[in-house]
Formats: C-alpha cells, sequence, structure tokens
C-alpha cells in the first residue's frame, strides 16, 4: 500500500462532528464538487448538504454553488463559488471570537456578508492578498494569470497585499492586484455598467498575460519546480508522524475525537509540521492551479511550454495530497478550539506549550 493511498485510510475515515457542521447548501447548479475528509462526497452536493469546517468546493465552467454559513458561527454569510473556481473554508464551528476565512484557490467568489459577531473577523484569502470583510457584499475575480479584482456592491473591503498595502473597494471604486508588477490599484467605473466593467476586466487581463507569456512563463516553471519540491518535503515529513494520525482515527472508532496530544514535545512537533505544510500547500496548490489555467490560454499557440504538460499530469496526483492535508488541517482543529495554523508566523497555543 503506498502512502497516498495509506493517508486516505487515515484521515478519510474520520467521522462526522455535529461541531464541524458550519452551514448548508442553499443553491447549486450542474454538478460541483465537495471535497471532504480526502475525498469526494458522494452521490453529490443537494439542496441542504451540510457543510464542514475545512470542505472544498471544485466547479467546472458549467456548475456553480451558493452555501449559507450557520449564524451560530458568528458570522452569517452567503458565499457564492461560481463557475470555474477552487476554494475551501476555514470556519470553527461555534466560536464567540470567530477568525473565519474562505481559501481561494482560484476563480471568482461572491460574498454577501450580513453581519458578523462584535469580536469576528471575516476574510478570503489569496497567496497574494487578503480581503478583509466588514458587513458588505462583494465580489473578487481572478484572471488567468493570478491578477485579482474587488467589486464590492455594498460597503467597503480592506485589500491587503503581500507587501502589507492598503486599499479599499467600495461601491464605483474597484481595487485591482497585478502581483507580477507589484500594483495594488484602484479603478473607477460606472455601477450601472458594473457586469460590462468586470468582462472588460478579464479580457483586458488575458491580453496582458498574453504580452508577457512570453517572458514569465519561464519563470513560472522555476516557480513551479521550488514549490512542487517544497510541497513534496513538507507532505513526507507529515507522512513520517503517521503514528499521531493513526492515534487521531482510533480515538475517533472510540468518540474521543478532538483529545489533544498529550506529550507537549509531540504536540509542538506536530504544530510544526502543521503549520509549514498549510503554507507550502497554499503556495503550491494556487500555482498549479495559476499554471492550468494559463495553459488553457497558450494551448496550441508558441507559448506552449513543457511545463504545462507536468501541471497536466500533476494535477489528480496532488489534488488528492491537497485533500489529504486540509483532513489533516480538520482533525488538527478538531483537538485545539477549531483552529489550525494558517502562517509561518503563527505560534503554538498554550496547550502545546
Amino acid at each position: 500500500m503506498n502512502a497516498v493511498v495509506l493517508l486516505v485510510l487515515m484521515v478519510g475515515a474520520h467521522p462526522a462532528h455535529a461541531r464541524d457542521q458550519i452551514g448548508g447548501v442553499s443553491f447549486f447548479d450542474g454538478d460541483p464538487l465537495l471535497i471532504r475528509d480526502g475525498v469526494r462526497l458522494a452521490p453529490g452536493i443537494d439542496f441542504g448538504t451540510r457543510v464542514e469546517n475545512f470542505d472544498a468546493f471544485i466547479t467546472d465552467e458549467r456548475s456553480s454553488v451558493e452555501i449559507v454559513l450557520d449564524r451560530a458561527t458568528g458570522i452569517d454569510a452567503t458565499i457564492t463559488i461560481a463557475a470555474s473556481t477552487r476554494l475551501y473554508l476555514d470556519v470553527t464551528a461555534i466560536r464567540a471570537e470567530q477568525d473565519a476565512t474562505v481559501e481561494l484557490v482560484g476563480g471568482t467568489v461572491s460574498v454577501v456578508a450580513r453581519s458578523l459577531g462584535r469580536a469576528s473577523r471575516f476574510s478570503v484569502t489569496t497567496p497574494t492578498a487578503v480581503f478583509g470583510v466588514r458587513g458588505t457584499t462583494f465580489t473578487i475575480v481572478g484572471a488567468e494569470g493570478g491578477d485579482l479584482l474587488v467589486v464590492a456592491d455594498e460597503g467597503m473591503v480592506e485589500v491587503t497585499d503581500a507587501d502589507g498595502r492598503i486599499a479599499f473597494a467600495s461601491p464605483g471604486e474597484a481595487v485591482e492586484i497585478d502581483p507580477e508588477e507589484a500594483i495594488l490599484r484602484t479603478r473607477r467605473y460606472d455601477r450601472a455598467r458594473r457586469a460590462l466593467f468586470v468582462d472588460e476586466w478579464r479580457r483586458e487581463r488575458r491580453a496582458v498575460l498574453l504580452r508577457r507569456a512570453e517572458r514569465l512563463i519561464p519563470l513560472y516553471a522555476e516557480r513551479y519546480a521550488i514549490a512542487r519540491e517544497r510541497f513534496i518535503a513538507h507532505y513526507r515529513q507529515l507522512l513520517a508522524r503517521r503514528d499521531v494520525f493513526d492515534a487521531w482515527m482510533e480515538e475517533g472508532r472510540r468518540g474521543l475525537a478532538g483529545r489533544p496530544i498529550e506529550q507537549a514535545h509531540a504536540a509542538r512537533e506536530i504544530f510544526g509540521l502543521i503549520r509549514q505544510i498549510r503554507v507550502s500547500s497554499r503556495a503550491y496548490e494556487s500555482l498549479l492551479d495559476q499554471l492550468d489555467r494559463i495553459g488553457g490560454v497558450v494551448a496550441g499557440t508558441r507559448l506552449d511550454h513543457d511545463v504545462f504538460r507536468q501541471v497536466h499530469n500533476d494535477r489528480p496526483i496532488f489534488d488528492e495530497r491537497f485533500a489529504e492535508v486540509r483532513s489533516i488541517l480538520k482533525a488538527y482543529a478538531l483537538r485545539h478550539g477549531g483552529v489550525a495554523p494558517r502562517f509561518l508566523t503563527d505560534e503554538a497555543p498554550a496547550d502545546v506549550d
């Protein structure tokens, strides 16, 4: 039995717990996928399907899905996942001080945030930006080249790029991020022509991508190789502690799921592994998705490159591993107040000191 299958068996067997539920599916179109505990949900999404922490949603060009977060989480919001989008959720089921995120891998997502708990925060994150929600209605659009546009229909969205710069999107004033040129800027538009503005922005960014492609694709290939190797190294380190995940699964079978690791040194080690795999997984998954989209744009042209064939071959293998990582994050969060580390700067919680 290979390591990938072994980890699926260990983590995919995690039983459902009421406290995992963070919302439900309110609408869907086509055949969107929901990946939970390392496997695709079968028989598939339906109206009222429960949504759990660290669920991942994947839509193709003919599907979409809308989910409503449970108000008990401290976040009263509806999230609409548009066609050709990949994202996953990190929302503590019930927590007085909620810090919820939508991890947008690629594509387009709309949020209607009706209200937040007094001490709660809600954001949409990507490797190049964080979009802070403050009771608002907005859409984030991702272009094939990694550019991002946020358009607010109500309220205001705080946008922070990878360099820590901040801009604000509000009705009639969108925020655009061009990570290749390190550009963060606002763009005014006619609110009555919002849809046309977004469509024109998509076409504009695709044209920019094609102009830059000959120069950038070799750089993307180098970045891809580095991100891939870093993720593989961290994934192997995670597998080396399969004894911990075996113990988690056994606790689950005995109805003890949620008990933290008792040995402090082991808890600190696992925290470090979880933290680094989340960072490298997010970076690699986003880059893989971006190159997959670019490959679709340049296919059959002189801009085609071996990296796109490698991405095509890598996708099914690493999609399984990304799903496994999310199931491990979920199992970890169950044991630590619903929270899993997100950044390399995150410090271990008190119960692992």
